[in-house]
C-alpha cells in the first residue's frame, strides 16, 4: 500500500526501496529498509529482494510474495482449461487457515499422494487460500493444457506454497512462496514466540528471490 522510492534502473533491471517511516512504525516497530529488485532475463521475470535491520535491537519479520497472474491466458479460454502443475510428484501437507479470519488452526492434511497436476475450476478458492508444506518441487506453474502454454514460479527453499484468487470466476491465480505463515489462532501476538521468524541483527541483511517464468 506504500509508495517506493526509485534507487537505480536500466534497461533491464529496476531497483525500489521502502524504508521504515510513521505509518509503518505503528504496526511494526522496527527500523528497517525492503530493497526490491526486479530483473528481466529472457522470458524469466526476477524478483530480488533484500531486508536491511537498520535499527539496534534484534528485528524478528517474516516474508512472502503474492503476484497474481491473469488466468484464463485470454478470453478463448476458460478456468476448466488449466492445471496447476509441480515439476516433479508431490505429497503436500495443507496446514489450515480459518475461511473466517484467515489464521492457523492447527489441523493439517495430506492434499493428495504423489501426484502433479490440481485442475482449476471456478470457485476453487471459495474457501480462501489453501496452504501447502513440505514440498520438493522445484516449481509451480499455470498451464494451459490445450496448448502448453505456461507462467512458471520457482518455488525451491520455501517451506510454504500458497495458492489463492477471490472467489467466484477464477479470473487470475497467485502462486505464493513463503517463509513464514499467519498467527495461530493461539498466537501471543508477540513477534519473537511466532514461529518461522526471521531474526535479524542490527546492521545484518537478509535475502530471498523469486523466478518467474513466461513460456509460450
Amino acid at each position: 500500500d506504500m509508495e517506493h522510492a526509485l534507487v537505480e534502473q536500466s534497461g533491464d533491471s529496476v531497483t525500489l526501496c521502502l524504508e521504515a517511516n510513521v505509518l509503518t512504525m505503528e504496526k511494526f516497530p522496527f527500523a528497517f529498509k525492503l530493497f526490491s529488485t526486479f530483473r528481466l532475463e529472457g522470458v524469466t521475470v526476477h524478483h530480488d529482494i533484500r531486508v536491511e535491520n537498520d535499527g539496534g535491537e534484534v528485528m524478528p519479520f517474516a516474508f512472502g510474495y503474492h503476484p497474481a497472474f491473469l488466468c484464463p491466458f485470454d478470453a478463448a479460454h476458460k478456468a476448466e482449461d488449466y492445471v496447476l502443475r509441480f515439476d516433479t510428484p508431490q505429497t503436500p501437507t495443507v496446514i489450515e487457515t480459518g475461511e473466517d479470519d484467515g489464521l492457523v488452526t492447527g489441523a493439517t492434511r495430506v492434499y493428495f499422494e504423489s501426484e502433479t497436476d490440481i485442475p482449476l475450476h471456478d470457485g476453487m478458492f471459495d474457501h480462501d487460500s489453501t496452504c501447502f508444506s513440505r514440498l520438493t518441487a522445484g516449481s509451480l506453474s499455470i498451464v494451459e493444457k490445450e496448448t502448453g502454454r505456461r507462467v512458471s514460479v520457482g518455488i525451491e527453499g520455501y517451506p510454504y506454497v500458497l495458492i489463492w484468487s477471490a472467489k467466484g470466476p477464477v479470473r487470475y491465480v497467485c502462486i505464493e512462496p513463503w517463509n513464514g505463515l499467519p498467527d495461530a489462532r493461539t498466537a501471543s501476538g508477540i513477534w519473537e514466540e511466532k514461529p518461522d521468524t526471521v531474526r535479524l541483527a542490527p546492521g545484518e541483511s537478509w535475502s530471498t528471490g523469486l523466478a518467474m517464468t513466461f513460456a509460450r
